[in-house]
């Protein structure tokens, strides 16, 4: 089994064992209850009335009060909770917590990095292009012309030669193979809660592995072997070479893809 089939199949793996223990489920919907009880309890009664306001001759001025009154506690209640809100908010920036800010951010406005850039854009001649594969066109131009190397320096020799020493030094550490120690240091030093790459899987999940001291399971063994055929062939896996690229926006026009970082 070649490199890319390794990788393929061990990315494969994890989707489908995710999906046998039900990590792959959408969480049940959550009901966040934000009236008190004594509002509740003017709720009910204010029903109650009402029931008996379209069966009976009942006073509609006694139903109209226990309206007014659920109103009230209602309104009163709302307050209290955007107070609540706002408070929570301040604390998030005052303790610099950017992660929860941005968060509480998406969720009360449905918005995010993503769906800002997924906007109409500008192309180079500023018409405006709403059409999904004219926009992909355009964001995957702008971001070749950013990388692009405008002044051939990059892969000229003669350019760095001179600002180099000749007298390296040579690190025989090198030609051998990845240590399983050093496998689980770099998964250490990688961060958790950010997004998955183009396979959609998480660090977390290859982080499982960090408690081995030595290669035992099957993910630690098919991580160790990847990665050294990685390291010793210079060849990347295919479904390794996809980066995903989130435009941020800056100030200005956002249908300017030069508004973006």
């Amino acid at each position: 089994m070649d490199l890319n089939e390794l990788c393929a199949c061990l990315i494969d793996s994890v989707w489908d064992q995710s999906a046998r223990v039900g990590a792959l489920d959408a969480p049940g919907e959550t009901i966040k209850i934000v009236l008190s009880k004594i509002t509740i309890k003017k709720i009910k009664k204010r029903r109650k009335k009402f029931r008996k306001l379209t069966k009976n001759n009942f006073p509609i001025s006694e139903y109209s009060r226990a309206k007014s009154n659920a109103d009230r506690s209602i309104k009163a209640d709302r307050k209290a909770q955007n107070a609540k809100r706002l408070k929570k908010i301040a604390v998030q920036i005052l303790n610099n917590d950017s992660k929860s800010y941005r968060r509480y951010i998406k969720s009360y406005t449905g918005k995010s990095f993503q769906s800002i850039a997924d906007g109409p854009v500008y192309d180079k001649n500023k018409n405006l292009c709403t059409e999904k594969y004219e926009k992909i066109k355009i964001w995957t131009n702008h971001f070749s012309e950013l990388a692009k190397d405008a002044t051939g320096n990059s892969r000229t020799t003669d350019k760095w030669e001179n600002l180099t020493s000749s007298d390296c030094d040579y690190y025989p550490e090198c030609d051998s193979s990845i240590q399983w120690t050093e496998i689980t240091d770099a998964l250490a030093d990688t961060p958790n809660n950010k997004a998955p790459g183009a396979d959609g899987v998480p660090s977390e999940v290859w982080k499982l592995v960090m408690a081995e001291p030595s290669p035992t399971s099957p993910l630690a063994k098919l991580i160790q072997k990847i990665i050294n055929i990685m390291y010793d062939t210079g060849d990347i896996p295919k479904c390794l070479e996809t980066s995903v690229v989130v435009p941020v926006p800056k100030k200005g026009d956002l249908k300017d893809p030069d508004n973006y970082r």
